[in-house]
């Protein structure tokens, strides 16, 4: 009996074993392909280089340089003091702390195991060296505004260095984003102490290699080799990147299609620098009222703009801060166009629709809701879009006369304030300062005294968390008064190739956000 239990718990347990080994080779059998080929990728299948381009190349010295594609390109080789984010905080690099110490001056303390790419340790002798170099009249550099400022430059130590300024600067940090380059360097040494360093230079294309001595330890790159090849146009670029040469393109061209076709690659699209707004003149007497202000901007249709004039490829911004900037939050305005809303606000302020024109009877006379608009000529689509505004206005029953300027007048009629409404733009700036649009001068004639006191109070604030309740303050008091109405940014994009993979997110600061984790792929 003893012997019949042992036999059948012996064959239920093979019986068992056979099961398990069925179901391991039916699993493997039906193994997704997809994860079969990303393991095998992720071992066998990784190219660790990669192909950029330069279009009408100078130097690569990007102190010296006014190429964008040398100023994207070179953040791989030298770097700055400060560092800007992804969402355009500031962020300590060479420094490991530093500090205001008065109206006009700053204490920066550097770390003191970074090396230049010729093994020799960073110190603020070179700091101080690029200052001054970038401080000379005829340097001719994109950084000169960045340091223009800068009174004086203390060495306390070699690590410890005093910046003079000549006047109070809000967010001065934020210009310390300059790349630093050795002490007494010339313009033709390329020595940098980033990612990767120079390897080889001739007239058709620069080779860089990984710098195995990078001083930072936290970004270890995947790709050894980076080949940038050289070009005479944008053109040759894009024929180089449809042919397989080149793997990516940074362009504002949004017609890029029509270059490089619709296949074989991905895009990163993001905001642009070009910010365009209307301009409502508060010293005008019908302007200066806040309900007329909101019923223009209810009356706007910006998206309708941007489809018509900029066939879809700029972005309706809400305010000056809305490119991705940490000290606005997207949506905080959130105001769509709404003819009956602006037709009730008008009607609530007292307003009138009498003989085709909006009239109020106001100290003994009536205001009418008629407004001229000024732009600059020489801008084909700030004109149509001005045209644009004109027609939608008059759907409402608001009059508009546009006001085409050539360059002297358009300049003229600002710097006397004749206008009511004036169609401008701006390249925003990497600091998150608001002065053009509310501080004294603005063009607007815009005086807000809550908003003048917290810009007063931003100057000594460097906690983030602070700043953004501050913001958010001034976002709230921007929704009740509408001194102007924000209309859109323009798109750039990063084109690449399919084969390129990790998290690239790029901004108009920087489109080399987490390079050390990019990797190519060979043809699938």
């Amino acid at each position: 009996m003893k012997l019949y239990i042992f036999k059948t718990i012996f064959i239920i347990i093979i019986i068992i074993l056979l099961i398990f080994a069925g179901y391991s080779v039916y699993k493997t059998a039906t193994k997704p392909k997809k994860l079969l080929e990303e393991t095998e990728e992720t071992t066998n299948n990784i190219v660790k280089e990669i192909n950029l381009a330069i279009a009408e190349y100078d130097t690569i010295n990007p102190v010296i340089s006014n190429n964008k594609n040398v100023q994207d390109i070179a953040k791989l080789i030298y770097e700055p003091l400060l560092e800007i984010t992804e969402k355009f905080q500031i962020k300590n690099n060479y420094v490991t702390e530093w500090s205001k110490v008065s109206e006009k001056a700053y204490l920066i303390k550097l770390k003191n195991d970074i090396k230049w790419h010729n093994g020799k340790t960073l110190s603020t002798a070179d700091v101080k060296y690029t200052i001054e170099l970038l401080k000379i009249e005829n340097i001719n550099s994109i950084y000169t505004d960045n340091v223009k400022n800068i009174d004086t430059v203390e060495i306390i130590d070699d690590t410890t260095i005093k910046i003079n300024l000549k006047e109070e600067e809000t967010f001065f940090e934020y210009n310390l984003i300059f790349p630093i380059l050795p002490n007494n360097s010339k313009t033709t040494e390329y020595i940098g102490t980033g990612l990767y360093k120079i390897d080889l230079i001739n007239e058709n294309s620069i080779k860089l290699i990984k710098n195995d001595n990078y001083w930072n330890e936290n970004k270890k790159a995947t790709i050894d080799v980076v080949n940038i090849k050289l070009y005479n146009s944008m053109g040759e670029v894009y024929n180089a990147f449809k042919l397989g040469y080149v793997d990516i393109i940074n362009t504002s061209n949004l017609n890029y299609k029509e270059y490089v076709g619709k296949i074989g690659y991905n895009t990163a699209e993001y905001v642009g620098r070009e910010y365009d707004f209307l301009v409502l003149n508060n010293d005008n007497d019908i302007l200066n009222n806040k309900n007329v202000r909101q019923a223009l901007l209810y009356s706007i249709d910006r998206q309708k703009i941007i489809n018509e004039v900029y066939d879809g490829n700029y972005y309706l911004t809400e305010f000056p801060l809305d490119y991705g900037s940490f000290l606005y939050t997207k949506g905080d305005i959130d105001i769509k166009y709404d003819i009956n809303m602006a037709k009730d606000i008008l009607i609530n302020d007292g307003w009138k629709y009498e003989y085709n024109v909006w009239r109020k009877y106001e100290n003994y006379r009536y205001k009418r809701l008629n407004f001229n608009l000024i732009v600059n000529n020489s801008n084909e689509n700030r004109v149509k879009v001005a045209e644009n505004i004109k027609e939608q206005l008059s759907q409402l029953g608001i009059n508009v006369t546009v006001i085409k300027l050539n360059d002297r007048n358009y300049e003229y009629y600002i710097k006397n304030n004749y206008y009511d409404m004036l169609l401008t733009g701006t390249n925003v700036g990497i600091t998150p300062s608001l002065e053009t649009y509310f501080g004294e001068g603005n063009l607007n004639n815009y005086k807000n005294q809550v908003i003048l006191r917290i810009m007063d109070d931003i100057k000594n604030i460097t906690d983030e968390e602070l700043l953004k309740e501050k913001y958010k303050q001034i976002v709230e008091e921007y929704k009740k008064d509408i001194p102007f109405i924000s209309l859109y940014n323009n798109r750039n994009v990063l084109v690449y190739d399919s084969k390129l993979f990790g998290t690239i997110r790029p901004n108009f600061y920087n489109i080399f956000y987490n390079f050390e984790n990019w990797y190519k792929t060979e043809s699938m």
